[in-house]
């Protein structure tokens, strides 16, 4: 039974039902009758937000206080509807109060896409008017947990995701839908925690009161000159380390010793940050971490990425590399998801498949070009052996193969196209840069970045820049072969004798239906030792170049500097 607070002359109404407007049909809030979007409890924005957060470990349990603020931005309401939950109903209302007068209740089911909401609505018995404003008080306590919000004894977490706080009610009659940006409001986090605990946060650090009784951390979150950031936090027994990284904090926490120190791993995140902006531009957060929860502490996920940090599994800290590629995947959503948002047929590829980009970033940075290539062929342990050229022809074989611009439209689980976002689509990346150099491909994902912060952008959108960026490069062609149909080049190269101590060395390609257009280099390996490079024009299913040679050709390699996604012996059988 629901506990409801109120203050003289106002009475408030505790919803434990779905809300919102009518699936499928946004202009009705009860069958059969007209939206009146008056009374529907949308159209107002969160502009602040303080939230007091106990852990209370022992019993499994979060607390969660706070204050807000609402400004109206219709013509008119009666009043605002705030929500919590989206996937599951781990967070329940406990009370509601407002110093506005004459509230009146207001009660029924109103059907969602969110099915797990609890909402609580506030109605007054005159109109309000475009740009006032009212302050809340509310408190909401757990029950149970969810993928990504957990209180354990020994962990604790919240992601924005599970919309764990009371957030208003989108705009269902714009499509608005919950999204980091809708919960992403200038304020404060306060975590009150068991003693020996400390916590990480979306935000700045402003305090920390470490003492027997407990710690108690603030963060700031969007103060003056910094990003409001959806709120998450991780907590427990951790041991931290902190670097500075161009007026950025990066930092690690650890709740136990793994391959790398937590100084050593915080030395290496604040390397591939200084990697990822030399070619980005500065990273769009104050503050970038990767934190540790327990291998039991779910199923569902191997690592989280939040807006400013990443929660990995204690296992994903086993290697002795490190997992650079996880952490430069993870960091680089920073640009591409977090700032950049997508949308539309193919916008995995301007998300995933450039985050995935950010960990050839700074692989070659930090290791060198030979550890990249050997990362874009294979990945590495610790990390998806989907996302790789192996791993792409292996989805090839499987059968599960789609084009890229089709990614998130196709019908395809998840997890598939998540891997051939990462997979094939961060080779279309490195080969759209071979093609163009680094100066002009690094200056239009810039150009991409500047124009579209805190905006949508679509793979059409993409396309456009780099064409207009390199009109002598004809990249119509490369995008239509690389984007809009699937597979990739299986070729074979053979040799015979010519006339005057010449060869003629024939390249084909296995789909004549439908060939790639392709400059291919290849290296001869000559009977005496010498090797030399060509680079054979492909234009249709087969082309021949003649070469002259004192010696007879060995062997021939195809791509041997890898600037090409092509089927290799080394990457299974051919599909």
């Amino acid at each position: 039974m629901l506990h409801l607070s109120s203050t003289p002359r106002t009475t408030i109404c505790l919803l434990a039902f779905a809300f919102a407007l009518s699936s499928g049909d946004p202009t009705t809030a009860h069958a059969g009758e007209p939206f009146d979007r008056a009374r529907s409890g949308i159209g107002w924005t969160m502009t602040r937000l303080d939230l007091d957060v106990t852990v209370d470990a022992a019993g499994r349990q979060t607390r969660l206080k706070g204050t807000a603020r609402l400004r109206l931005d219709l013509d008119e309401s009666y009043g605002p509807t705030l929500a919590v939950n989206v996937r599951r109903a781990v967070m329940r209302w406990v009370s509601l109060e407002t110093t506005s007068a004459n509230a009146q209740i207001e009660t029924g089911l109103r059907r969602s896409e969110f099915p797990e909401s609890r909402f609580a609505t506030l109605r007054f018995d005159e109109m309000r008017t475009q740009g006032d404003e009212i302050d809340i008080r509310f408190e909401l306590h757990s029950r149970g947990r969810a993928d990504q919000f957990v209180t354990h004894p020994e962990f604790a977490m919240a992601s924005w995701t599970e919309a764990w706080h009371p957030f208003a009610a989108p705009r269902l009659d714009r499509g608005e839908r919950y999204t980091s940006k809708l919960v992403a409001i200038p304020g404060t986090t306060t975590l009150r925690l068991p003693a020996g605990w400390i916590s990480h946060s979306d935000g700045t650090l402003t305090s920390r009161d470490a003492g027997n009784d407990g710690t108690v951390d603030v963060y700031s979150i969007g103060a003056e000159g910094t990003t409001a950031m959806a709120r998450s936090y991780v907590a427990g027994r951790y041991t931290s380390e902190i670097r500075e990284s161009h007026g950025r904090t990066v930092s690690v926490c650890l709740l136990g010793e793994h391959a790398l120190s937590v100084e050593d791993l915080a030395d290496k995140l604040g390397k591939i940050m200084e990697a990822q902006e030399a070619k980005l531009g500065p990273f769009p957060f104050p503050v970038y971490a990767v934190t540790e929860a327990p291998d039991a502490v779910s199923d569902a996920w191997y690592a989280s990425s939040q807006q400013s940090f990443i929660v990995a599994k204690s296992s994903a800290f086993g290697y002795a590399h490190g997992n650079l590629p996880l952490w430069a995947h993870e960091m680089c959503h920073g640009w591409w998801g977090n700032t950049v948002s997508t949308h539309g047929p193919g916008s995995k590829v301007c998300s995933e498949s450039l985050a995935q980009f950010g960990a050839v970033i700074a692989i070659e940075a930090l290791e060198g070009r030979d550890a990249m290539v050997e990362f874009l062929e294979f990945s590495r342990s610790g990390y998806s052996s989907y996302q790789c050229a192996k791993g792409y022809f292996e989805l090839v074989r499987e059968g599960v193969d789609s084009p890229l611009s089709q990614l998130g439209n196709s019908g395809s689980s998840a997890d598939v196209t998540h891997n051939l976002a990462n997979s094939k689509g961060m080779w279309v990346y490195h080969m759209l840069r071979d093609t163009l150099g680094d100066d002009r491909f690094y200056a239009t994902l810039r150009s991409l970045v500047d124009r579209y912060t805190h905006a949508h952008m679509s793979l059409d959108d993409v396309r456009h820049a780099f064409i207009a960026a390199a009109p002598d490069a004809k990249l119509e062609r490369f995008f239509a072969q690389w984007l809009d149909r699937g597979g990739a080049p299986i070729l074979d190269a053979t040799w015979k004798p010519s006339k005057d101590g010449a060869f003629e060395i024939e390249l084909s390609q296995v789909d004549t239906t439908d060939p790639f257009h392709l400059d291919v280099e290849i290296e001869i390996s000559f009977a005496d030792g010498e090797t030399r490079r060509e680079t054979i024009e492909l234009r249709g299913a087969r082309a021949t170049t003649v070469i002259r040679t004192e010696a007879a050709i060995e062997r021939i390699r195809l791509d041997p500097d890898r600037r090409l996604l092509i089927w290799r012996e080394a990457y299974g059988p051919r599909p």
